[in-house]
């Protein structure tokens, strides 16, 4: 909530200087810009006319206008020339220029008229503000204060409301957790409870577990046509010797362990 001086030499086009240009873009609107020309005795013969329509904001519109001043130069600084002095002298260069002797007049010109302007401009713009950053603080203050409350009342000073404070904190931990472990949590209306999210889980898991079968069926079966061809002894045909049965089953077993640890792990991170 601030106001934006685009301060351009007056000797330049104002229309494609660059402080104009990033001035529309944080403020589109020009609500909250002032332009301000400087260094008038520097602009060429003839050209005095359009520095004036400037001023009078009637080449690059702007809503607040635009102010002309006269600082001093490098010669006057070295000069030590005080500000009173400044001020006088800027005063006579506007009041003998036949050109900016009108904006003078009018309020437009000098570093005191500007000042008056920028006090002016801060006032209303402050009061403007107010009543907004008002609002943001009570939202703010209300929004606090609701998530204070969630953590209920303050520590106790006393040393016997204290133990007495931390029975009753240690208590409703309890009570949460087993809410959590019996899967009766107070959940608000866009969540879900936990038992929901680590069923989803499961369901996801099953079907990794139906699929890594699946792809391992064909392999399981040459592995049994293997030993019933190759291995088998006095098994019953269609019986696999159990030490060739728990080889197969470990291979596949093998294949899910970091799918199975993957899954370990989102289940920590939901509980």
């Amino acid at each position: 909530e601030t106001i934006n001086l685009v301060v351009v030499p007056s000797n330049v086009d104002i229309a494609t200087t660059e402080a104009l240009s990033m001035a529309q873009e944080v403020d589109p609107e020009g609500d909250r810009t002032i332009g301000i020309l400087t260094k008038p005795d520097l602009v060429d013969k003839g050209t005095e006319e359009q520095v004036v329509d400037v001023v009078r904001n009637l080449i690059c519109h702007l809503k607040k206008g635009y102010m002309i001043v006269k600082c001093r130069g490098q010669q006057d600084i070295q000069d030590r020339l005080s500000l009173a002095e400044a001020l006088q002298k800027e005063k006579g260069f506007f009041e003998e220029n036949p050109y900016f002797r009108g904006l003078l007049e009018e309020g437009r010109a000098s570093v005191p008229c500007l000042a008056e302007r920028l006090t002016t401009e801060l006032i209303t713009h402050v009061s403007k503000s107010l009543p907004l950053l008002e609002n943001q603080i009570k939202e703010s203050y209300q929004n606090l204060s609701d998530e204070l409350q969630k953590y209920g009342t303050d520590i106790p000073e006393d040393e016997t409301e204290k133990t007495f404070f931390l029975i009753e904190k240690i208590t409703t931990f309890n009570q949460n957790i087993t809410s959590f472990v019996q899967g009766e949590e107070l959940v608000g209306p866009n969540d879900t409870r936990l038992f929901n999210k680590i069923r989803q889980e499961f369901q996801k898991w099953s079907g990794v577990i139906e699929n890594n079968f699946r792809k391992g069926g064909e392999a399981i079966r040459r592995q049994i046509w293997t030993f019933e061809n190759q291995y088998r002894g006095r098994e019953l045909p269609g019986f696999v010797n159990y030490r060739t049965f728990e080889t197969i089953i470990k291979q596949q077993i093998q294949l899910l362990e970091e799918p199975a640890i993957d899954m370990l792990h989102r289940i920590s991170d939901r509980v």
